[in-house]
């Protein structure tokens, strides 16, 4: 009996003990709950944590969730695929892993949201984050980006007349793709102090008409005036524009048109019968016949529309937004709230957990961008629900928040060492293609950058700046942890590592301080030459023939070598692992000589030696060789140590 006592005492003991750690472990861990703690967050521990160029700071974290009220919970969790549901019950009260990748955005260091779509030939274009950045950076060659997560919810199964188009409204850089009333909407600025700003909780007004634009080279506006008919003749100085709309079958109406101005582009999106985004350049200006997908036209009589419009003027029809959204050049669509003034709403009815995008803002304007990654339960990534969202956004110090789409389409991208990079884990265990994203984009100079007097200890760098930015004058260089100022353009660093890849990277210094630019890359120093050792010399049967086999032994520390011809009698073979034999019958009267091809990283491409010049000592190698008395291996040593 006492010994069952003492038994139950140790365990009751080593129970308080456990659970006093227990006690003491979430003492020191921040909880963030929702709906009056129907749903909770926290971080157990961050993986990853780095700042990115312009103050982005960029964290990995794994943390935990859990439901605490049934009217908050569903029962199953997305499979990996989100095929289907789990049949297992999600616990109430318990913790349920994470995993959490997040941009934190200073809005005071230059940085822009972008909303990119990809729209080519009157069609609506799914493209990969990581796509998405690549078009956008070779359209835009002032501009680099740092960062990117999806964006809005998009027809994904081309359901609609209009397919693959975002569900919400689409606004990029004062481009009006597409405008949206039924959809809410986050609207994002920079001001003329370069203060970034971010609206959302926005039902969008839309003007009245579209509106005409003539553009210069820059995209700036130099007339405009409105549209006063879509697709129908105009009458006294009314101003007609035509485009091609689509049935449900996604075909092309044509329209004819007749003495109307024609303009093409790549950048024509019709998204309703009524309603259009249209930048081109005017081909002819007296154009009758049938439009494309790719085409519009104007029609009008007004005069001062004709006088202003010639063949090769750049032209845009669009709707804006009007009212909370005027003067927000960037615009995504969005469904369901989070956070709204540091209230809790719980916004979206699909209560499952899924992989999810969100955005959202601190009280000191910081922007806050997360991917949860879900249906991969086998990994311990559940995903979340919306009130558990609520819970993260909140631990991230949001007091606005907003759901972006989610599901196979979260993905977050971040610059790494020149690269794109895919941080979180996609639930379709490759990249979605999208209807759209957020960019985080940078203004930079256009440099172009070169190396030459590249040794085996130094590099010189040259830098020529194609296009400048005011504040971006005093440039700098740093590699090897060392910077240095360019000095007549160029930067030499010394006391490197022979064959050793250096990264490279690009700062400005603005009021007395380091700004790193996203222009970074890589350059390695040279390599040892290579050294023919000797020639092993032999006589052997090959392929039932006596032969001499030539074996050349090379010391070739760092791989510099790309290959070598041997030339006999004029004709030339590849000396195949080191090799070649040749029938000694071959030997009478021989003229041969050895081309060497290597390359040594400096700069300098493949250089192509012959022997006799290998190290500025060798002698001519075009000799007879029965003056050896057929002593063939020793000539080669002769040849190769003189």
């Amino acid at each position: 009996m006492r010994k069952q006592l003492r038994f139950l005492n140790i365990l009751l003991f080593v129970m308080l003990l456990i659970f006093g750690l227990n006690i003491n472990l979430k003492a020191d861990i921040k909880v963030a709950s929702a709906f009056d703690g129907a749903a909770e967050f926290y971080v157990e521990s961050t993986v990853e944590d780095k700042m990115l160029d312009f103050g982005v700071r960029y964290h990995h974290d794994q943390g935990y969730s859990r439901i605490n009220n049934a009217s908050y919970n569903v029962a199953g969790a997305c499979e990996a695929g989100g095929s289907s549901y789990s049949s297992k019950t999600l616990e109430l009260k318990k913790y349920y892993t994470q995993n959490i990748n997040v941009l934190e955005i200073p809005n005071d260091t230059g940085v822009n949201i972008v909303c990119y779509a990809n729209i080519k030939l009157g069609a609506w274009t799914l493209t990969s984050v990581k796509s998405f950045i690549q078009k956008y950076e070779e359209s835009h060659p002032d501009e680099k980006v740092i960062a990117a997560i999806n964006g809005d919810f998009f027809d994904i199964n081309s359901k609609s007349n209009y397919p693959r188009t975002s569900t919400g409204g689409t606004v990029s850089n004062g481009n009006y793709y597409k405008v949206n009333a039924s959809w809410k909407s986050i609207g994002f600025k920079t001001d003329e102090n370069g203060i970034l700003s971010m609206k959302g909780n926005i039902m969008p007004t839309i003007s009245t008409k579209p509106i005409l634009e003539l553009l210069d080279n820059e995209n700036n506006v130099t007339y405009s005036i409105d549209v006063d008919k879509i697709n129908e003749k105009a009458s006294g100085n009314e101003v007609s524009v035509y485009f091609t709309f689509y049935n449900e079958l996604h075909q092309a109406i044509s329209e004819d048109v007749e003495n109307a101005i024609l303009v093409s582009g790549n950048e024509i999106a019709p998204y309703s019968k009524n309603s259009i985004y249209g930048l081109g350049e005017v081909k002819n200006t007296s154009f009758t016949g049938s439009i494309t997908n790719y085409q519009f036209a104007i029609s009008t009589t007004n005069s001062e529309v004709l006088n202003k419009i010639k063949e090769g003027s750049k032209i845009r029809v669009q709707y804006y937004y009007t009212g909370d959204l005027e003067g927000y050049d960037n615009v995504t669509g969005y469904p369901h709230n989070l956070l709204v003034n540091n209230v809790d709403e719980l916004g979206n009815t699909d209560l499952y957990r899924h992989p999810r995008t969100m955005i959202g803002t601190r009280e000191d304007g910081t922007i806050v961008m997360t991917t949860v990654d879900g249906r991969r339960v086998a990994s311990g990534y559940y995903g979340l629900n919306p009130a558990e969202q609520t819970a993260l956004m909140k631990y991230y110090g949001c007091t606005d928040a907003y759901n972006l789409d989610g599901g196979g389409s979260t993905t977050m991208v971040i610059l790494e060492n020149g690269e794109f990079v895919i941080k979180n884990e996609p639930s379709d265990n490759s990249p979605r293609s999208d209807g759209n994203c957020l960019l985080l984009t940078v203004k930079v100079p256009q440099i172009e950058i070169s190396f030459n007097n590249v040794t085996k200890t130094a590099i010189t760098c040259k830098l020529d700046v194609i296009k400048s930015i005011d504040k971006y004058q005093d440039l700098y260089l740093e590699l090897n942890g060392e910077m240095k100022k360019l000095e007549n353009k160029q930067a030499t660093f010394t006391n490197l590592q022979r064959n050793t890849e250096y990264i490279y990277k690009i700062y400005a210094k603005v009021n007395d301080k380091y700004l790193g630019l996203p222009l970074t890359g890589s350059i390695s120093t040279s390599k040892e030459k290579l050294k023919i050792e000797k020639v092993n010399v032999s006589r052997g049967i090959v392929k039932d023939e006596e032969s001499y086999i030539f074996e050349f032994v090379i010391d070739d520390p760092d791989r510099t070598f790309v290959n070598m011809i041997l030339d006999v009698n004029g004709k030339k073979y590849y000396v195949r692992d080191n090799t070649f034999t040749v029938p000694c019958d071959q030997f009478s009267n021989l003229n041969t000589y050895l081309i060497f091809t290597y390359d040594l990283n400096d700069a300098n491409g493949r250089i192509i030696e012959n022997l006799y010049d290998f190290n500025a000592n060798f002698c001519d190698a075009t000799m007879a060789l029965d003056s050896l008395s057929n002593d063939v291996g020793a000539w080669f040593n002769a040849l190769i140590n003189n």
